[in-house]
C-alpha cells in the first residue's frame, strides 16, 4: 500500500551548487548470481578508486542485504571499523 504522504509531499529541492563530488571512482563491478528456489544469493566484488586523498570513509547503500565480508587491498576490515546505519554502511 502507498502512503499518501509520500505522494503529495512536496519534492526537496536540490541545487547543482549543492553537490560535492563523489570522493571514488568506480573501477569495475563483478555480481554473481545463485538462484535457488527459495533464496538467491547475489555475491558483488567491486572495485574503487580514490579520487580524494583526504577521503577516509565510503558509504555503501543497499536494502535487505547480509554483509558477509568487506576487503580493502585484500585485508578484511574489522567489524569495529565498520557502521551500518539503516541502509547504509
Amino acid at each position: 500500500m502507498i502512503d499518501s504522504r509520500a505522494v503529495t509531499a512536496t519534492p526537496k529541492v536540490t541545487r547543482l551548487s549543492n553537490y560535492e563530488p563523489f570522493p571514488y571512482s568506480i573501477d569495475s563491478v563483478e555480481l554473481t548470481f545463485e538462484l535457488n528456489p527459495t533464496k538467491t544469493i547475489v555475491t558483488q566484488v567491486a572495485s574503487y578508486i580514490r579520487i580524494d586523498k583526504d577521503a577516509r570513509s565510503i558509504e555503501l547503500n543497499g536494502k535487505n542485504l547480509k554483509r558477509i565480508s568487506i576487503s580493502v587491498d585484500g585485508i578484511e576490515v574489522d567489524e569495529e571499523r565498520v557502521l551500518e546505519i539503516d541502509e547504509m554502511l
